[in-house]
């Protein structure tokens, strides 16, 4: 039979956020965050030899871990442009 011990939730989610994120998502937080008002960033697949899909997938994954709802992905080619509304 299993063990179970209780605790609080407060202890439990901050179990789920002592998880190190990986370099490339933090990179990914820091483009976001740091997009200026009324710009939008791009993203050369080719230079940084990604897929362009991989990319698009990962900024819009990191968006929604920051709640950014107003976030935008487009994808045209080998280069990945993003933007909030």
């Amino acid at each position: 039979m299993a063990s179970i011990e209780y605790t609080s939730i407060e202890e439990a989610k901050a179990l789920r956020r002592s998880k190190r994120k990986s370099p490339v998502v933090e990179e990914y937080e820091a483009f976001l965050l740091n997009l200026p008002e009324g710009k939008a960033g791009m993203i050369d697949a080719k230079k940084e030899k990604e897929k362009p899909l991989t990319i698009r997938n990962r900024l819009i994954r990191v968006g929604k871990s920051l709640n950014m709802d107003d976030l935008n992905v487009k994808r045209a080619g080998d280069v990945v442009t993003f933007w909030r509304e």
